[in-house]
């Protein structure tokens, strides 16, 4: 994306402090609510310069996004839409909480789990 690459870029080929700040950016940025690309963006640095811990914490928090993005989605694409139950109020919770507040309020208000259970992995696939 391009308005991200002046980050993206050079935390590519950091090292030394400038890479601490960019880790420090890029975990912020992954636990980010307002904005799922924003997170998105986070975790995928996280995954390319991250130490260890951070990997494994943006792998689990990718499965995490994954999983609210696919059910948000599959729920929302229902041709009954304006029946599901919550949207009333999420674009009310977009505005004050963010995007993934308000999706896990629908998925919530539609019996939906906001976590994906143990074992379930992104895919074509996947439910």
């Amino acid at each position: 994306m391009p308005a991200f690459q002046w980050f993206v870029t050079p935390c590519r080929e950091s090292a030394d402090r400038l890479r601490q700040h960019c880790r420090a950016i890029a975990r912020r940025m992954q636990d980010n609510e307002g904005s799922a690309i924003d997170a998105y963006i986070g975790l995928s640095v996280l995954q390319i310069i991250g130490g260890p811990e951070e990997r494994a914490r943006a792998a689990e928090r990718r499965r995490e996004l994954d999983w609210i993005q696919k059910q948000s989605a599959a729920l929302m694409s229902d041709k009954a839409s304006t029946a599901i139950a919550g949207l009333a109020d999420y674009f009310r919770l977009f505005g004050e909480q963010g995007e993934l507040p308000a999706m896990r309020h629908v998925l919530k208000a539609n019996g939906v789990p906001v976590m994906p259970p143990d074992g379930w992995t992104t895919g074509p696939d996947s439910p």
